[in-house]
């Protein structure tokens, strides 16, 4: 099911994936869908190595900042 409905979001254009990187390496993720401004969030995730960082925290601040520049209306991150 995953994969037809990452597949489906991809070829919609609606497939909302952000990485956040420190010193080249990936530190965070989220996996949202993102369609006709609304957002909806799936799966997020960071590396426990870099808590102290807030990696997950800002990831979430570049997600919102990027979202509201896209103008969406609705996000529902769950």
């Amino acid at each position: 099911y995953l994969r037809s409905a990452h597949e489906a979001a991809a070829r919609f254009g609606a497939a909302d994936i952000n990485l956040l990187y420190v010193a080249g390496e990936p530190v965070a993720f989220a996996y949202n869908y993102a369609y006709r401004g609304n957002v909806y969030g799936l799966r997020a995730g960071y590396d426990p190595m870099f808590k102290t960082l807030g990696a997950g925290s800002a990831l979430t601040y570049h997600m919102l900042q990027d979202s509201c520049q896209r103008g969406d209306r609705v996000l529902d991150l769950g």
